[in-house]
């Protein structure tokens, strides 16, 4: 083998999982039979496949969950603008699409996707998958240009924690229960998370969720360009939803720069663009927060940290 393709595999339409996968002139067929095929290292709790995965135009028709260790990037050609342009890669199992091997027990560092469509295929496999799921979110975990489609349950997970993640230009599609969920618990830590140019459409009652009941470090959010549109029914619905009861260490969110629109039949739904569902125990920064339909910008049931605003139509106020 060329060593100079040993950490790369390359999948295409016309490819066959027979093929060694080192060039686009021998491609494989799936990408979870690509990824597999990659070089591995670590231990038995730490086992991964390394490298990259280029994946050509196309839908791509996967049996998940595929792997998500660490140090593994899946590239693709764009969320395309008309058939056959871009890459979709759907679900076609009753279980999550990306998600770390059962046996992996480390941090995920350096897990990235760039240029996809994922599609959870939530008609045909309901039930409580999420497309993406990153254990102890690790170091340097990054999406770029990355669509979120029809998630049977969440678009994106991240399980205890996450360090320096990023994601730029993130869609969100009819995900069933929302978009993104954080879960901090136990001595999980959290450290810079951001989130730049994001489009969610129908992604439950609260597209966002950030969970904190970690007594590991917190730090900070920023969630920047946020558009948002919901016109499906649904009760208490709000944009970001944030829950810091149990916590030891507050998080310290900035969020600017938000478009909200929620149809008129349902505004009678609409709770607030940000909702804190428990006593505050994070930090707020508002920047230009605008809703259509949403009564509030922020609501909490009592004010316990801190909350500052600037320049947005809707008052800060407390429920």
């Amino acid at each position: 083998m060329d060593l100079r393709h040993h950490g790369v595999r390359y999948v295409a339409e016309c490819g066959d999982d027979s093929s060694d996968g080192v060039s686009w002139e021998s491609p494989m067929r799936s990408v979870a039979a690509a990824v597999q095929s990659l070089p591995e290292a670590g231990g038995s709790r730490q086992r991964r496949h390394y490298g990259r995965v280029e994946i050509g135009d196309g839908l791509f028709d996967e049996v998940g969950p595929i792997e998500a260790n660490q140090n593994i990037s899946y590239v693709g050609r764009g969320l395309g603008t008309t058939d056959g342009e871009g890459t979709v890669i759907r679900s076609v199992a009753d279980s999550h699409l990306f998600a770390p091997s059962s046996e992996f027990d480390d941090y995920a560092h350096n897990v990235v996707f760039k240029d996809l469509v994922l599609d959870g295929n939530k008609a045909e496999h309901p039930g409580p998958y999420d497309l993406v799921r990153l254990y102890r979110g690790g170091f340097g975990c990054a999406m770029y240009n990355v669509s979120f489609r029809n998630a049977p349950r969440y678009g994106l997970k991240l399980l205890d924690g996450a360090v320096n993640f990023v994601g730029y230009n993130l869609t969100g599609l009819r995900c069933e229960e929302a978009f993104f969920h954080l879960n901090l618990v136990w001595r999980a830590n959290l450290t810079n998370i951001a989130f730049y140019g994001t489009q969610v459409d129908n992604c439950g009652a609260a597209p966002f969720l950030f969970r904190n009941e970690a007594s590991g470090d917190a730090n900070t959010v920023l969630i920047s360009g946020l558009e948002t549109e919901a016109t499906v029914a649904g009760q208490h619905h709000t944009v970001i939803e944030t829950d810091s009861e149990g916590a030891n260490n507050p998080i310290w969110f900035t969020i600017e720069n938000v478009v909200a629109f929620i149809a008129g039949v349902h505004a009678q739904d609409a709770v607030s663009v940000v909702h804190e569902t428990s006593p505050v125990r994070s930090r707020y920064v508002l920047i230009n927060v605008h809703g259509s339909g949403y009564p509030k910008a922020f609501q909490s049931e009592n004010i316990a940290g801190y909350v500052s605003s600037t320049n947005h139509e809707l008052l800060t106020e407390v429920a």
